[in-house]
């Protein structure tokens, strides 16, 4: 699957499928993050389990997968980035 190039305008979502995007990653950074993707013209959604934090320091498989399913079945979505690449 090739994923079509995304232009200003369109809406991408973040999920982190492989663990809690917290506390990896502060407020002000995920902040500056959305910042940037805005001025590129993009508009910005997390996924609802993204800030989960478990006794494993991590999100439940169930509510990961719950996030990506989600963000592939939402209209609205144009793209998609994972916490593994921030």
């Amino acid at each position: 699957m090739i994923p079509k190039k995304l232009r200003q305008g369109d809406h991408m979502r973040i999920i982190s499928p492989s663990n809690s995007l917290l506390p990896k990653l502060a407020p002000e950074i995920i902040e500056r993050g959305i910042k940037r993707l805005n001025e590129m013209g993009l508009s910005v959604s997390f996924g609802k389990h993204i800030r989960e934090v478990d006794e494993f320091k991590s999100t439940s498989v169930k509510h990961r997968l719950q996030d990506l399913h989600d963000a592939f079945l939402d209209n609205v979505v144009d793209g998609g980035s994972s916490s593994q690449g921030m």
